[in-house]
Parts: C-alpha cells; sequence; structure tokens
C-alpha cells in the first residue's frame, strides 16, 4: 500500500485508543481487488495494535451485541462481502449508526415469555472493514476511509510478519494506548482546521484523525491534512444537489442572461459530458423538466413563467438561485482585503498562521502518491 495509506492506518489506530475523545468515528476499509493482497494481514497488524480480535463471517446480532457489552472497543471484521450485502438493510443501518457519538443506540425487538420487548444496544465503537471489492452501499462507503490493497509485483519485496516482529507489534501497543491514555481528556471538543476541499461527512470521517495528527506534532499535522486531501478532497461539495447548483450559476454566467427557459437550462446541462445529467441517475437518458425540478425544490426553488422576448415558456430566473448561490457555493475566487496580513490570507485558505502546507512535513508525506510501506 503506498504511505500515505500506512499513515492513515497509524491516525486511525490512534483515534480508535482516544475514541472516548471523540463525536464520530470513520470506518476503515481494507480493501482489495482480488484475494492475496494482504488484507487480513493488515487487518491482523491493526488487531495486534488496537488489542481488538479479528473477527471473520459473524452477524450483525453478535456485533451489536459485542459492542454493546464491551463498549468502545474497536471492532474488526474480515470478510465483509460473505455477510453484508446491499439487500440487508437492516444491518447496514446499526453499522451506519455507529459513526456517530449521537446515534449511539439501535433498538430491536427481543422475545420475552410474554411476546417480545423494545431493547436498546450500544453500538458506538470503532470499526474495521475487510472485504474483496467495494462497501456494499454509498452510505456505509461515506462513512469510510478506504485503503486499497494490491497485489505486489514480481519486483517487489515483502517480508512475512515474524514471532520477533509480533513482539514488536505488542511493544509498541502499550506505547499506543499509554499515549492515548495521555491525550484524550486534551483531544475532547478538539475543533481543528480541516482542508477547504473535504466537504460533508469526509469533513466527520477527518475530523477525529487530524486531532489526533495535531496532539502528535512533528511532522503529522501537515501529513494528515496533506493525505485528507490527497484520498478524499474534491474540487466542489460532490453531493447532487449542490452540483447542479454549480453548473447553473454557471451556466447564468456563460450566456450572461437572468432568465432561462427549462428547455435552454436542460439543453446547457446535457452538453457538459463529464457530469452526470445527460446519463441522469444511470437511466441512459437525460435529465428532464420534472427531475430538475424535483433537485431545486428543496432548496425552495421552483419553475415558473418567465417571459423570454414574446415567448413566455417555463423557466427560471436567476433572482431565484441567489439565496441558495449564497448559502450553498463557495466563492470562485477569494480576493483578499489589501490590508489582510499574509497569516490571515493563509488562516482563510486553511494553513495555519505561520505554517506552510509542507513545512516540517517527511518526504514521505510531501510525495504523497510513491513509495510504499
Amino acid at each position: 500500500m503506498p504511505t500515505m495509506h500506512a499513515q492513515t492506518v497509524t491516525l486511525w489506530i490512534m483515534h480508535a485508543l482516544t475514541i472516548d475523545a471523540h463525536r464520530h468515528t470513520p470506518r476503515l476499509a481494507i480493501t482489495s481487488p482480488i484475494p492475496n493482497c494482504g488484507k487480513t494481514t493488515l487487518c491482523s497488524v491493526v488487531g495486534v495494535l488496537t488489542g481488538a480480535p479479528v473477527v471473520s463471517n459473524t452477524t450483525i446480532a453478535a456485533f451489536f451485541r459485542r459492542v454493546d457489552k464491551e463498549g468502545p472497543r474497536p471492532v474488526i471484521l474480515d470478510e465483509v462481502d460473505t455477510f453484508l450485502s446491499a439487500d440487508n438493510r437492516r444491518g447496514i443501518g446499526i453499522l451506519n449508526a455507529g459513526h456517530a457519538r449521537a446515534g449511539t443506540f439501535v433498538e430491536v425487538a427481543e422475545a420475552t415469555g410474554e411476546g417480545f420487548e423494545p431493547r436498546r444496544f450500544c453500538v458506538w465503537a470503532p470499526v474495521v472493514f475487510g472485504l474483496i471489492g467495494k462497501l456494499p452501499v454509498p452510505a456505509l462507503e461515506s462513512r469510510s476511509i478506504n485503503i486499497l490493497l494490491k497485489r505486489k509485483r514480481p519486483d517487489e519485496p515483502a517480508e512475512p510478519i515474524l514471532p520477533a516482529d509480533e513482539k514488536r507489534l505488542h511493544a509498541l501497543k502499550v506505547r499506543a494506548i499509554c499515549w492515548g491514555a495521555r491525550m484524550t481528556m486534551a483531544l475532547r471538543g478538539a475543533d481543528p482546521a480541516l482542508p477547504n476541499c473535504l466537504y460533508n461527512r469526509d469533513r466527520d470521517n477527518w475530523r477525529p484523525l487530524i486531532a489526533v495528527a495535531d496532539k502528535a506534532e512533528g511532522h503529522w499535522p501537515n501529513t494528515a491534512r496533506e493525505i485528507a486531501a490527497a484520498l478524499n478532497g474534491q474540487a466542489e461539495d460532490p453531493s447532487e444537489g449542490v452540483m447542479l447548483l454549480a453548473d447553473i450559476r454557471r451556466i447564468f454566467d456563460e450566456k450572461a442572461k437572468n432568465r432561462l427557459s427549462t428547455e435552454e437550462l436542460i439543453s446547457a446541462l446535457v452538453d457538459e459530458e463529464d457530469r452526470p445529467w445527460c446519463d441522469f441517475q444511470e437511466q441512459g437518458h437525460r435529465i428532464g423538466a420534472k427531475q430538475l425540478a424535483r433537485l431545486l425544490k428543496v432548496f425552495g426553488i421552483r419553475p415558473g413563467t418567465v417571459r423570454i422576448g414574446d415567448n413566455t415558456p417555463k423557466g427560471y430566473k436567476r433572482a431565484w438561485f441567489e439565496d441558495a448561490f449564497d448559502r450553498y457555493l463557495p466563492i470562485d475566487t477569494l480576493v483578499p482585503d489589501p490590508s489582510a496580513t499574509p497569516a490571515t490570507i493563509s488562516w482563510i485558505n486553511g494553513i495555519r498562521p505561520g505554517s506552510s502546507a509542507t513545512a516540517g512535513a517527511t518526504p514521505h508525506a510531501t510525495d504523497l502518491q510513491q513509495g510504499s510501506s
């Protein structure tokens, strides 16, 4: 795996050992395209360093009972693809629930002597998934940080983990647990500065890892932010509705018009081949007027009659979008105030004052796409 993936696993382990300090716990999805890529080996290493056993081919019922009984200890589920599918909505919902401390409990009907009684189970715990392929549903994938393993080439060296290595890992585990015990109180309520290119749930996923990196000091604060940007950074908010707003604003700007008919707007949207509107929702058809109206309705925008020349077709006025543009779209170009200091400008752009994006980083951190570990 690339060095940045190894560093991500390191940060995830330390977040798991300080779990009482955090509000979110991203799932660590260790995946591979085919068998024999080291997935189970990595799960085992994470298990040793966190003190958690690796469990294969379990059930969702066993999972939530175990978490409820043992508390927020790390749970490592290998071979997830053998027992979890997109059809298992109940299981996916339970795994989703434990991502945020606010969704700590699930309620299950338990059989009693007189019928069934509701019982609450706590599902708040750090979770590792090991599987071939990808997680079965986007909702679970969005709550996970993905570590993709590849089969090594013949010219790439690899050494087995020997008993002597296991002793070193156990010694490292003791040091990690001690560090976590010292830092848990300091990490409570931490709200680290996050890269501006992280959106939505990716911010929740990376906040605890970057908080840990800030406490680790050294190169870690910069390294963690660089990795987060490389793995999950987006040039724009990837949610469908916000993507649509961005495209509509661009179309209004390019056409220099303050109103567009629905037909003209749709025609402009589907002209962009790298956007989803020409093959909307994988149905092989371009987005239609009803689908456009449905996506915009959640922002309080509805089509109406607009005058264009001598015609009055259904369409949209730019004025109807301005509030949504201001609320959901970033300013394209940040023009700092002439009186702003360099430190202020850096802070606006998501870099701590007095630092740079690469200051203090190791060669492994700055060359994120190269190297292996």
